[in-house]
């Protein structure tokens, strides 16, 4: 279960500005919530510390942070199984589906991710990071939005910022090009770095039962989930079809 870090560890982790609002924050002592065991990537000159959030912590983060364009999500995938081919890992065949990294995001962080904090018609689940790290010379402040969209995976950075840094009238909600303390060759190590680490992971899981779930993505007539020891990934034509299954696969769940 998610525990409490107070706001020491916040002092710690964030980039801390004496006139921020993040002393302020820290000043009140406003709790947090996030897991205490972060999930450590390292490559080359990149190293990050990923610690899955609680909803109320990505909100705050989000707040103060910009989106990063995340490139192509289904290339990076493509490049995650080609290296696993290369060097002659049997266990990865073809790229995963959204039912199997939800599995496996659901396992390895012991949480379902987040109820609330996506557009329910387009998406189906969501699993807030905060990122700490390194790359060459530059320390690393993210957020990092792990999920599925219209039935595709899904990894959205945000760059947290200093609000006396951001002049009035900018818009945060505007996604923009890779900052230089994490450029794009330095993001897609880590995108990749963590796909394939649910394909192993995901190997090593379906070994024993898994728990049953049903997740649907209305704008697309998706239904995806494990049932019966199998995932699956169907999508529909109609809605009516749709429908039906949606209520019928649930039945079953």
């Amino acid at each position: 279960m998610p525990l409490c870090l107070t706001y020491e560890h916040l002092y710690d982790t964030l980039i801390i500005s004496s006139s921020s609002q993040y002393t302020r924050i820290i000043a009140g002592k406003v709790l947090y919530s996030m897991r205490t065991k972060p999930l450590t990537l390292s490559y080359r000159d990149v190293t990050c510390r990923l610690y899955c959030i609680d909803d109320e912590t990505y909100l705050m983060l989000r707040r103060r942070s910009f989106p990063i364009d995340e490139g192509d999500m289904l290339w990076k995938m493509h490049l995650s199984t080609a290296l696993a081919e290369r060097f002659e890992r049997e266990d990865v065949h073809q790229m995963l589906n959204v039912a199997q990294i939800y599995a496996a995001l659901r396992d390895l962080f012991e949480y379902p991710g987040s109820l609330r904090l996506f557009d329910d018609y387009k998406c189906s689940f969501m699993f807030p990071f905060f990122v700490a790290g390194t790359y060459q010379e530059y320390d690393l402040r993210y957020v990092l939005r792990v999920g599925d969209f219209r039935g595709s995976f899904e990894m959205m950075f945000y760059k947290i910022v200093d609000p006396n840094d951001v002049p009035e009238g900018i818009d945060r909600d505007v996604i923009r090009k890779p900052f230089a303390d994490f450029p794009r060759e330095a993001m897609d190590i880590v995108i990749v770095a963590f796909y394939s680490l649910l394909e192993g992971y995901l190997s090593v899981i379906c070994k024993r039962p898994l728990q049953p779930f049903v997740h649907h993505i209305d704008s697309n007539f998706i239904l995806f989930g494990y049932l019966d020891g199998q995932f699956f990934m169907d999508h529909y034509e109609d809605e009516d079809t749709y429908h039906a299954a949606v209520k019928a696969f649930k039945q079953r769940c």
